[in-house]
């Protein structure tokens, strides 16, 4: 897996993940296991990818 070659061993923190894959049911647990670390769905994934980033790149009125 690309994923868990490029995380190093150091890295202690949980992982948040976006994108379209994070809808496939097993995808959250099965990304946490290889990579043996705690791996969250955010409420709003689409916040924070470029869609939802084009989406809010506004002044607040």
């Amino acid at each position: 897996m690309i994923t868990k070659t490029a995380v190093t061993t150091e890295v202690k923190q949980p992982v948040i993940v976006v994108g379209g894959a994070i809808n496939f049911k097993q995808f959250i647990p099965t990304f946490s296991k290889t990579l043996t670390l705690p791996a969250y769905k955010p409420d709003f994934p689409q916040f924070v990818t470029p869609l939802g980033i084009a989406m809010y790149d506004h002044e607040p009125e």
